[in-house]
C-alpha cells in the first residue's frame, strides 16, 4: 500500500493500470538480486533455509500477483483521498451569501 501511494503522489497523473505493475517490478527486482548474488542451487537452497537471502525474494509470483496489486490499489485510492481532502481543506470552507 505505501508503495502505491507513494507512486500516485510522485505521479498523479499516472493512469492506475500502469501503477498496478509496480509489485511485478518490485519482484523481478528481488528475484534478480537473489539469482545475481549465488552461485548454485546449493547455495540458493541453503540462502533461502538460513534466512540469509532477501525477504521480498522468498514471495511466491502469486504473492506478487494477488497481495501486490491488492496493496498497490489500496494505496493508489489512499494517497487520491487524500490529496482530494487536502485540496479542499486549502480552498477553506465554502462561502455564505
Amino acid at each position: 500500500a505505501v508503495g502505491g501511494g507513494v507512486a500516485q503522489a510522485l505521479a498523479p497523473r499516472a493512469k492506475p493500470a500502469v501503477l498496478l505493475l509496480a509489485p511485478l517490478v518490485v519482484g523481478l527486482v528481488a528475484y534478480g538480486q537473489a539469482m545475481t548474488g549465488l552461485t548454485s542451487h546449493d547455495e540458493l537452497l541453503a540462502a533461502a533455509y538460513t534466512s540469509a537471502m532477501w525477504g521480498p525474494a522468498l514471495a511466491l509470483p502469486l504473492h506478487y500477483a494477488s497481495a501486490g496489486v491488492a496493496g498497490a490499489a489500496l494505496g493508489i485510492g489512499i494517497a487520491r483521498t487524500a490529496r482530494a481532502s487536502g485540496a479542499a481543506v486549502e480552498m477553506g470552507p465554502p462561502a455564505t451569501a
